[in-house]
């Protein structure tokens, strides 16, 4: 079966069951309008960062939380490669998510409420930009866009603040580090944490999705968090509004 026939019978079979539009766009203006949608995206060499605009057909959303799964078509059948919480206003009927695109193929975006109740599902290809070597280009991605939040380091140490590093003693901290969030803002203290647990050679495995509200200690902001079990992680910071700061990873023995 083609490729492209085979997307659009996915796609076909679960338009019955979607609560609303997702539309992908570079990005939202104040009023809520996608600025410059597309349906296919061609990427450029160092990746993307798009905008998807999911609006309600029912009304307010009425849930304080919803989650996007990206998969990645792989032969004749998606696989899942990312798992987002997003916290949300449950009287607004929009909700602008920003996702980094960096490798090309074929992607399902599906967005659901925390029961798992399909809102809206929308497939997206991509394909990369070629450009001849010494070519100039008009830059993209967030290095450019004055309304993502400026660029912030994480860095992880154990319970008393004494030692700053990437791995641990599980034993000796139980599992809770301080986190350290420079620089911080103390009249923006919240912050969206994604925890990924590492399987194979991947930050695959979803663990949770927290609100962190950060406390100023100096110059820094400090967060308390706990990890589950020996292993290692990848932290991923958001802004409240869920527009990715930084990440970070940590390992525990």
């Amino acid at each position: 079966m083609p490729k492209t026939l085979l997307i659009s019978l996915i796609f076909i079979s679960n338009i019955a069951i979607a609560q609303g539009t997702l539309l992908f766009c570079d990005k939202v203006d104040a009023q809520g309008n996608p600025v410059n949608t597309f349906e296919s995206l061609i990427l450029s060499p160092e990746g993307q960062t798009i905008h998807l605009l999911y609006h309600s057909d029912s009304g307010p959303l009425s849930t304080a939380e919803v989650k996007l799964e990206i998969a990645q078509l792989v032969g004749h059948s998606f696989k899942r490669t990312d798992l987002k919480s997003i916290f949300t206003d449950p009287t607004k009927e929009l909700i602008s998510i920003p996702y980094t695109l960096k490798t090309q193929g074929d992607y399902r975006f599906k967005l659901m409420n925390r029961e798992g109740k399909v809102l809206a599902e929308e497939i997206l290809s991509v394909s990369v930009e070629m450009t001849e070597a010494g070519m100039d280009r008009e830059s993209k991605g967030n290095s450019t866009d004055p309304e993502l939040p400026p660029l912030s380091e994480i860095q992880f140490s154990d319970p008393l603040m004494n030692n700053y590093n990437t791995e641990f003693s599980f034993r000796t901290t139980k599992g809770k580090l301080r986190l350290t969030l420079e620089p911080f803002d103390e009249n923006d203290p919240d912050r969206i944490l994604d925890l990924w647990q590492k399987e194979n050679e991947d930050y695959k495995v979803f663990i949770r999705s927290e609100k962190a509200t950060f406390r100023k200690e100096g110059m820094v902001g400090i967060y308390e968090l706990s990890f589950p079990a020996p292993n290692e992680y990848k932290v991923d910071v958001h802004t409240s509004d869920n527009r990715l700061i930084t990440s970070g990873f940590v390992g525990f023995k």
